[in-house]
């Protein structure tokens, strides 16, 4: 599960500041996330979508716009303790294996001081009731805890994403919150 740094490294800090990825082939899902450890509060500082390819863009351009994106964030990045990219199953793309291997790499080389995990989807969606499917789970789960965790204008910011966009920034959410559930409170 984690490509670089630890737990422990984690759990001796007062507060971890996430950066949470939903890759997709064209646009991905994005999350900064804090947790403080001392009052156990999760807080969504921000949430978007990433665009950089369309489905027909060849492996090569979407790799360069997709690292133009990363390196246009490079001040914010730098001020996380813990990225989480959600690692894509081997039935998924090319394509998407090749962009969350470019996101693992950028980061573990560019950032290396930064603590890596490729996050296991069935981890995500560990709470989903039975008989809802992932879709439906994350547009509602991920509205829920924006809600809850969030402020106005992003609760603002979040409804108006279209249906996919949603769901990949519900992915995002859910995964950083749900990482902090099994292995920082714990």
């Amino acid at each position: 599960m984690f490509v670089s740094g630890s737990i422990k490294k984690l759990k001796d800090v007062d507060e971890i500041i996430m950066l949470s990825i939903d890759p997709g082939h064209s646009n991905m899902g994005i999350s900064w996330t804090y947790y403080n450890m001392d009052s156990e509060s999760f807080f969504i500082d921000d949430m978007d979508i990433w665009s950089f390819a369309t489905k027909k863009t060849g492996n090569l351009e979407m790799i360069k716009r997709l690292t133009v994106i990363l390196d246009s964030y490079k001040k914010y990045i730098e001020t996380v303790d813990l990225i989480i990219i959600e690692r894509q199953p081997g039935k998924a793309l090319k394509k998407m294996i090749r962009i969350e291997q470019h996101l693992v790499t950028y980061f573990s080389i560019k950032y290396p001081h930064i603590n890596i995990v490729s996050y296991v989807p069935l981890n995500r969606n560990k709470r989903k009731p039975d008989g809802i499917n992932n879709r439906k789970w994350l547009l509602i789960e991920g509205l829920r805890i924006v809600e809850k965790y969030s402020s106005d204008d992003n609760v603002k910011k979040y409804r108006k994403f279209s249906s996919k966009q949603k769901t990949d920034v519900g992915a995002a959410i859910l995964q950083s919150f749900q990482f902090i559930m099994d292995h920082i409170r714990t």
